[in-house]
């Protein structure tokens, strides 16, 4: 993927999110940054900022997947540290996950829910090529960013919302602005192909992704412009 950057951190939510990426990455000494957020129920998801293409692909595998340390980070608000890919024990949980990522240039994975108060809005996911934890140092400045890029996103928020309450609906009606929308027009578009529901094609879509090794987000590209349809994509991996 040659821009690492998927668009969402040019809309006003976002503001100033790329620089708190790459403040992370220069303060933890890690190799790459994302940041992705959630709806409240955790099962949609968007990547706001990624400060390179493994850090996005990263991201992508885990989406895909529907497994992977940001997704446990998010779901049970506490840091996933994961200081070497190689440890079985600490990766057990996620099967697939950990078959796919031996197979990239990563060494260990650290992920921070991006939270500040009440306000939870998404994680920070850190990797670093070689293996070995982070220093108590490199884990404060990681949990200082998190919470920075939580404060952050909440301020641009209650600069354009008009009370409180409309934070987390503002946030959930923003997935045109970031940088999985062609996953969401596809998964759409495959609903009308196939006549199944939006969440079916979804799902669909990401096993295609999978089964081609091929990041979710150029499939969709070629649906969203009709360059290729969804039954011409499975029949790649179907004989």
């Amino acid at each position: 993927m040659s821009a690492p950057d998927r668009g969402g951190a040019h809309h006003v939510l976002f503001r100033g999110i790329d620089d708190l990426c790459r403040t992370a990455v220069r303060l933890t000494g890690v190799d790459g940054a994302a940041i992705a957020v959630f709806e409240s129920a955790g099962d949609a998801r968007d990547l706001v900022f990624a400060t390179d293409a493994t850090a996005t692909h990263l991201d992508d595998l885990q989406f895909t997947l529907g497994e992977g340390p940001c997704i446990d980070a998010f779901a049970t608000q506490e840091p996933v540290i994961i200081g070497t890919l190689a440890d079985d024990s600490a990766t057990d949980r996620w099967p697939v996950f950990r078959a796919e990522v031996r197979a990239m240039d990563i060494g260990a994975v650290f992920v921070v829910p991006v939270s500040a108060d009440d306000f939870t809005v998404g994680v920070l996911e850190l990797y670093r090529r070689r293996a070995g934890d982070l220093t108590h140092d490199e884990r404060q400045a990681a949990q200082v960013c998190a919470r920075l890029a939580a404060v952050t996103i909440r301020h641009n928020v209650d600069e354009v919302a008009e009370s409180a309450d409309a934070v987390e609906e503002f946030i959930e009606d923003t997935h045109e602005h970031l940088g999985r929308d062609d996953v969401h027009v596809a998964a759409g578009m495959i609903a009308v192909q196939l006549g199944v529901s939006t969440g079916a094609a979804l799902e669909l879509l990401k096993g295609a992704a999978f089964r081609l090794g091929r990041p979710i987000s150029l499939l969709s590209g070629e649906i969203v412009t009709r360059n290729r349809t969804f039954r011409e994509i499975e029949s790649e991996y179907r004989p």
